[in-house]
């Protein structure tokens, strides 16, 4: 089953996708978040939301703000949010 991510901003959603995989720097260090990841809620550092989806990674360029995980969805409540080109996974 594949994760939901949903990037929100007071202006919106700016991202609604699902994917295989997300990271992101949390307030703790470099999170990574695959289906069937337990409850998480935790502050999310200014700088890039990566996830990964069709072999690609896509990139979202974030302020700082919430990541919460529940039931195979990871929503980011953040000020601003800008998606960034896409890249290859290696």
């Amino acid at each position: 089953m594949p994760l939901l991510l949903e990037v929100i901003t007071p202006k919106g959603q700016v991202v609604r996708e699902y994917t295989e995989l997300v990271e992101a720097r949390s307030a703790l260090g470099e999170i990574g978040i695959l289906p069937g990841h337990i409850k998480y809620l935790t502050l999310l550092e200014a700088g890039e939301i990566r996830y990964l989806k069709d072999a690609r990674i896509r990139r979202i360029k974030a302020s700082q703000g919430f990541l919460e995980v529940v039931e195979d969805r990871v929503c980011c409540l953040v000020e601003e949010a800008e998606p960034s080109r896409e890249r290859e996974a290696s």
